[in-house]
């Protein structure tokens, strides 16, 4: 959720934690019953997607960006307006190696971090220039 910091100072913490469960509740209507999608700090959720294509991956983040857009959440007595960046990391990729679910996890960061650099409201996905150096 982009800016996220902002809108705990706009709207409180009680208000703020019910949008990260509605915006949970609708990052989940947009992904299959096979998928996980679980939060991974204060305001990022890692949603994984098995047996699918770059493209079939570009499509549910898409989806996920609808969806944190439009509409407003509905929170306490406030509509909060949110967007949301996605950092996207696909596997197997150009990657050499096996990598470990740290890299995975880095790659997606990496790649959110580029998508919030840019405005945010987007995706970027990940590629190897953003391997570390061992």
């Amino acid at each position: 959720i982009d800016e996220f910091a902002s809108i705990i100072g706009q709207y409180g913490h009680a208000a703020a934690d019910g949008l990260l469960a509605a915006a949970c509740n609708r990052v989940n209507a947009v992904t299959r019953r096979t998928d996980w999608v679980v939060r991974n700090g204060a305001d990022d959720f890692v949603v994984l997607i098995l047996g699918t294509t770059e493209e079939g991956m570009e499509t549910v983040a898409e989806k996920i960006l609808a969806q944190l857009r439009s509409p407003p959440f509905h929170v306490d007595r406030f509509d909060i307006p949110v967007t949301g960046s996605v950092g996207l990391c696909l596997y197997p990729s150009e990657i050499e190696g096996e990598p470990t679910v740290e890299l995975l996890l880095h790659l997606a960061d990496k790649a959110l971090e580029a998508a919030r650099a840019a405005g945010g409201n987007c995706l970027f996905i990940a590629d190897s220039d953003m391997v570390p150096e061992p």
